[in-house]
């Protein structure tokens, strides 16, 4: 496993957890739509690609330590995310952010900056 840098999980509606993966340096992309996850991995700082759809994530705690310098797509549509950390407000670099289908009851104006498609 220490070459893995794809991984997909999708579909695995008993899968609560991917608390394995943290720490894993060299993950470029993962998918773990449809699950039952309710809460982040952790320090998976090589992450571009993270789509986490259709599980039961309530808050994105943790995202800051997934998203660095090369993330460029956040998908986490159809969970019960209330709010948007105050500490993505430090990330520069992500494309597109899809948090259809949430609890968010409004959009933080930092949000809005020119690298960013909502």
């Amino acid at each position: 496993m220490m070459s893995l840098q794809y991984l997909t999980v999708d579909n695995n509606n008993d899968l609560s957890s991917l608390d394995a993966l943290n720490g894993y340096q060299r993950l470029r992309e993962l998918s773990a739509s449809n699950c039952a996850i309710d809460h982040l991995p952790t320090n998976l700082s090589s992450l571009t690609t993270i789509d986490m759809s259709q599980n039961k994530l309530t808050s994105l705690d943790g995202l800051d330590t997934l998203i660095w310098f090369d993330c460029k797509s956040l998908v986490f549509r159809n969970n019960s995310i209330t709010t948007i950390p105050t500490t993505m407000r430090q990330v520069q670099n992500i494309n597109i952010m899809d948090l259809s289908n949430n609890l968010l009851t409004e959009l933080p104006i930092w949000l809005f900056n020119a690298n960013l498609k909502v």
